[in-house]
Formats: C-alpha cells, structure tokens, sequence
C-alpha cells in the first residue's frame, strides 16, 4: 500500500510545536511519502520538528488547508506524481495525538467498504443562519484508490475556488465536500462511527468538542482537537477527563499539549478564556485561593483544579439562592492580604464584581479574571 500525506500546519508566529514532530513521526510509519505544507514564509523556531517530513512547501495561507492541498495536488505535486499512489490523507496540525498506534486506524478503514473516510464526522447544525449537512470533519481525510484516481476527484481539486474567509473554508468545502463525493456515488465513513456504531449524533454537536472523553476511551480515537481545549466550550470538563484518561492511561506525554496551550494563551487570555500561566503564579502566590462565581465558569475553573491537583477554599457569591456545597457568600468570609480571588463569571459582570471586592477590602492585585 503506497500511501501518500499531505499535512498543513498554520501559525501566526512561524512556530512549529514539539506536538507536531510527534503526530509527523507517528503518521509517516504508515505512509510512502510525507509532504508537509506550512502555510507561512519563515519558521521562527522549531524546524528540526519537520525531520520527519520528505517534501516541505512554504506559501501564504491562501485558501486555508483547501487552498494547500489544492496546490500540492494541483501545482507542486501534480496529478501525474499523486496518481502513483494508491491512497491520499489529507490532514491538518489542528489535532494532538496519536493516542494509540494508527495501525488500528488503517486496519479498520482498510475493511470497509467505502471509497474515503476520516477519523471523526459532525451531524449537521447550523451556524450564522446558514444550515449544513452532516459531513466527514476535514481534519482528517483518507481517499482510497478508485476515488483518487477518478475524474470526479480530479475535476473537485481542479476546479475548487479558494476560500476568501477561514468561515468559507468552513461552510463552503468542508461542510460540503463529503455530500458532493456522495452524490457523486461514493461511499463514505469515519472511524468514529465504526467504533461506537450506537454513537448518539446530536445535531449541530461538535463531537470533537462536546464528547472527547467518549470518542478517546470508549472509541479509541486517537486524537483530541486543540480547540476543544476552551473554557469557552461546554465539553471543557470532558476534554480534561479525556486528558487525565491520556496521562494515566497511554505513553503519550501529555505535556506536549499543554506547553502548545500554555504558548498560545500567554498574554492573550483570549485565547482559551485564561492565560493558564498567569493562572498557574496566581495560584502560587496566594496562600487560599476563592473562585467568585459558583455557575458554569466556576464548575469549569473547578474541572481545572481537579486535573492541576489544587485546592481551592470554597466558591464566592454575593448572594446564595440555593444551598450549594463548598459555596460561601462573600459577607461569610474574612479574607486576608494574602487571599486570591479567581474571577469565574462572564466579563459582563466584571465591573460589578470588582466594586463588591473593592467594597470589601480585597486589593486588585489580589484578584485574577479571564476573559471569559
């Protein structure tokens, strides 16, 4: 089987992370060629990540990852060189892993009866009013022979028109590239599916988002999308149970995602809704930590110190409604010069939150909040 890869990776800064260089090395023990895109001029750090790789394009993020696999099949490559081979992935650097060996990947897909797969697939939703159909998640394609070697699939790649917004790439091609091959008359899969065949698709659900813990441990697929990484995100808790699964329970280190999350969200809390390294000395330096706000910021801030193993002293509200445990209102407490108050609430309230504090003698200094 002579597999080729075409892997694009993004960032702003020109830095190839130490995350990438693990999934390259692992992802070419399964492929003939490996081509690597960056879509940036210059690398500022971290070349020697990309060893693993046999061919390395540079170019502007025309297009997004649609827009490098265009011109990698279409210029730098060209269909003559791609048709020597008898499969084609197409993958992103948007995922950590692999978690367990993509033998098991291969061994699976190759079973079934389907002319390309990928390793997750979205139900279908909604987004900005514009509706879209379920689809294979394009982080992660594989084209078996007869479909990379048709017309059909010649003709898509020839003819598509780059992405102007990262939305478009989104809503125009991914969302729609796995209908298309459809209606075509090719057959489709993911390994999600063929590993929890009773898998609950939630309509506009992100399962690489909401459900990581299930897909990790219960379906064994290996990866854990970067984004989903997110105070922002309700399957914030899951992703870090999926992680603890990952440090526990597999040789993955997973400090590999955590030094890509802590780079990306220094200074820019916006990020993942903290900087987690402001977070980390804030914690230090306090001898008890609060978490003011006991609603869905707090539970997750809550999920955070569990996976970190720290202790906090109790959830602050202004007001109790309901009795809830660990949770104190703010005319309860004495706090001390030496007490940190983690803000756990929407921005929106930040304002009114820092007058109560003020009102009750905590110094700004001694007050952390995100940009959640």
């Amino acid at each position: 089987m002579k597999r080729l890869c075409i892997y694009v990776i993004y960032d702003e800064d020109g830095i190839i992370d130490e995350y990438i260089d693990y999934m390259l090395r692992k992802i070419k023990e399964h492929v003939t060629k490996l081509v690597v895109v960056c879509n940036f001029r210059i690398i500022s750090s971290g070349e020697s990540y990309l060893k693993h790789a046999d061919s390395i394009f540079f170019r502007e993020n025309t297009g997004y990852d649609f827009g490098a696999w265009k011109d990698v099949l279409c210029k730098h490559l060209g269909w003559e060189c791609v048709h020597q081979y008898d499969e084609l992935i197409l993958s992103n650097d948007s995922f950590f892993g692999p978690f367990y060996s993509f033998l098991d990947v291969f061994n699976t897909m190759d079973k079934q009866p389907v002319d390309f797969w990928g390793l997750t697939e979205h139900p279908g939703g909604e987004h900005g009013g514009v509706l879209y159909d379920a689809h294979l998640q394009s982080f992660f394609y594989c084209f078996k022979s007869d479909i990379l070697h048709s017309i059909d699939f010649f003709d898509y790649w020839n003819s598509m028109e780059y992405p102007q917004e990262f939305i478009d790439a989104v809503l125009k091609v991914e969302t729609k590239l796995t209908l298309h091959f459809m209606d075509a008359g090719y057959r489709y899969s993911s390994y999600m599916m063929q590993k929890l065949p009773n898998y609950n698709k939630e309509w506009n659900v992100n399962p690489t988002v909401s459900d990581n813990y299930k897909l990790i441990v219960n379906g064994s697929v290996p990866i854990l999308k970067r984004k989903s990484i997110c105070f922002y995100y309700d399957g914030f808790e899951e992703t870090l149970s999926a992680i603890d699964y990952i440090r526990s329970n597999t040789d993955y280190d997973v400090s590999l995602i955590w030094n890509y999350i802590f780079r990306k969200c220094e200074g820019n809390p916006n990020y993942i809704g903290y900087d987690l390294k402001s977070l980390e000395w804030f914690y230090n330096s306090h001898d008890r930590v609060f978490l003011y706000g006991a609603g869905m910021f707090g539970k997750k801030m809550q999920s955070y110190f569990l996976y970190k193993k720290w202790n906090f002293e109790s959830f602050v509200v202004t007001s109790i409604r309901d009795v809830r445990e660990n949770c104190k209102n703010i005319e309860q407490i004495d706090f001390s010069e030496n007490d940190g108050i983690i803000v756990t609430v929407s921005k929106l309230y930040r304002d009114e939150i820092l007058d109560v504090l003020s009102k009750y003698g905590v110094d700004r200094k001694n007050i952390l909040y995100g940009e959640v």
